[in-house]
């Protein structure tokens, strides 16, 4: 029996709403339909289409994937300036969560991640040595 499937492509795959925490929350689906999904969650300020489609389908090869927007944006409601007020919309969205999080970042700090988790009750964090989000953009030189 073939294996059951959702979008094979995060550039492809379909931005669905759930209802969460009074809002309509903006999340796509890829990868296998079986097991626990892997949900992705960005930082402050982004949105579902900051995500790298070949992070995202890398991902998605042996299992379900998740991405989430945060309310505003592609969600409804209000953008939430507090990563307090984004847990709380989170909590109502997902179930069992892996909080994974570099400990170079710069734009956001590894103290954000364990944050998180304290508002999310079933979390769990994983903090990678020497990763970060990627570099920041160096600042113009003047002359």
């Amino acid at each position: 029996m073939p294996e059951l499937r959702t979008a094979q492509d995060f550039r492809e795959a379909p931005t669905r709403t759930i209802a969460a925490a009074g809002a309509q929350f903006a999340y796509r689906e890829l990868g296998p339909r079986a097991g626990v999904p892997l949900v992705l969650l960005r930082h402050l300020g982004a949105n579902l289409d900051n995500w790298g489609p070949r992070i995202v389908d890398g991902l998605a090869q042996d299992r379900r994937v998740i991405t989430v927007d945060y309310s505003g944006g592609d969600s409804t409601g209000t953008v939430r300036n507090s990563m307090e007020a984004m847990a709380a919309d989170m909590v109502a969205v997902t179930g069992p969560v892996l909080i994974v999080h570099g400990d170079s970042g710069r734009m956001m700090p590894p103290q954000n991640a364990t944050a998180l988790a304290r508002h999310l009750p079933t979390a769990t964090v994983t903090v990678f040595p020497d990763s970060a989000q990627g570099r920041l953009p160096e600042p113009p030189r003047v002359r």
